[in-house]
């Protein structure tokens, strides 16, 4: 799906009179979790004093354990038609879709997120779906997790456009950046294995 690239960004991926619905369904209030940050407590333990992991607001919409976890699954699981209109990649298996919000953050904790992977599994593709305009970029690393994680360095920022997606490896290292100029920042993120349609 990604032809050879690290990763592929696309923009306008979805109508904007879509977008401006999923926007205004994301905003609300009422389905949001709180999350201490993007680490499990092994990590924590591991990047103390190396990094920063900002808290946020998640939603879990669909996983391979749970299903169908809440009722704006439909809306993400539509941005795949998009997606398929034009690359045309669909895809054979869905492992996650949520939704992420954060906000600003005080000035010690600024900066890139701890880097982590979404799976280990070598033909999962990651998509990064930004509901809105914002600051607060996604950081891509030059290594996958079966080459490690020493000395990672940066091979892309892709800066948050509503309607943008930032498709990779799920399984290369990455990290997400809190907003500094902007209230808050809003993205989906899916799992999957890819197929041709």
């Amino acid at each position: 799906m990604l032809n050879g690239k690290e990763y592929l960004v696309i923009d306008n991926l979805v109508p904007k009179g879509f977008l401006e619905q999923i926007h205004m369904d994301f905003r609300a209030r009422d389905h949001w979790a709180f999350a201490h940050g993007t680490l499990d407590d092994e990590l924590i333990e591991k990047y103390a004093g190396k990094y920063n992991d900002c808290p946020m607001l998640t939603l879990l919409l669909f996983s391979n354990e749970a299903g169908v976890n809440n009722s704006l699954f439909s809306e993400a699981r539509t941005i795949f038609n998009f997606l398929e209109d034009r690359t045309g990649y669909s895809f054979d298996a869905l492992g996650r879709i949520k939704a992420n919000l954060t906000w600003p953050q005080p000035e010690s904790m600024l900066g890139a997120n701890p880097p982590h992977i979404d799976v280990p599994q070598d033909e999962c593709i990651s998509m990064v779906f930004y509901v809105n305009d914002a600051d607060g970029e996604t950081v891509l690393y030059d290594k996958r997790v079966h080459e490690g994680e020493d000395d990672l360095q940066e091979i892309a920022r892709v800066e948050p456009k509503a309607g943008r997606a930032l498709l990779f490896n799920s399984n290369r290292f990455h990290s997400s950046s809190p907003p500094v100029n902007t209230p808050y920042r809003i993205i989906l993120n899916s799992v999957f294995i890819p197929k041709r349609v």
